[in-house]
């Protein structure tokens, strides 16, 4: 009795996720983990990149600054 009424639980959670998702592919909203750089910060960083002289290191510092 308990493992059909948890399989019945299992399939609404399922159902309600697939629909969730589905609408969200639809209205084209972002799925997923959020960004951690703004816009900014990505091309400051693709800038930083560019020069021969920057270090690694010092470019994934970057989040870390305000920009």
């Amino acid at each position: 009795m308990f493992a059909a009424l948890a399989k019945f639980i299992r399939e609404l959670i399922t159902q309600d996720t697939h629909e969730v998702w589905r609408r969200r592919v639809l209205s084209r909203e972002r799925i997923g983990r959020p960004q951690a750089m703004t816009e900014n910060q990505v091309s400051h960083a693709r800038g930083l990149l560019t020069d021969a002289e920057n270090a690694i290191v010092s470019i994934a510092d970057v989040p870390s600054q305000p920009i």
